[in-house]
């Protein structure tokens, strides 16, 4: 009898903000990053138009199911809490 993997819910990691953000009306002080699949990674990479700063903004906009444009007007600092958010969700120090 074959049997199914089990069927595991994605990790996620709440990213404090250096400051509140307004997303959607709302005022935030973290976003949620969700692990990344490999669907995820093929989606930012096919936009070959984008440069790499580019497609890490499109690949956290999803990840965080954040705008493009909220996430490019994140300080740097807070930009680089989604970085270490999304090594250690993926368990690499990978960017697309």
């Amino acid at each position: 009898m074959d049997q199914q993997p089990a069927t595991m819910a994605p990790q996620t990691v709440r990213v404090q903000l250096s400051s509140p953000i307004e997303i959607n009306g709302a005022k935030v002080g973290y976003i949620t990053m969700r692990e990344p699949v490999w669907d995820d990674i093929i989606a930012a990479r096919r936009n070959r138009t984008a440069d790499e700063a580019e497609r890490d903004v499109l690949l956290f906009a999803s990840l965080t199911e954040t705008p493009p444009e909220v996430i490019r007007r994140l300080p740097l600092r807070d930009v680089k809490r989604l970085q270490k958010a999304f090594d250690e969700l993926s368990g690499e120090d990978f960017l697309p």
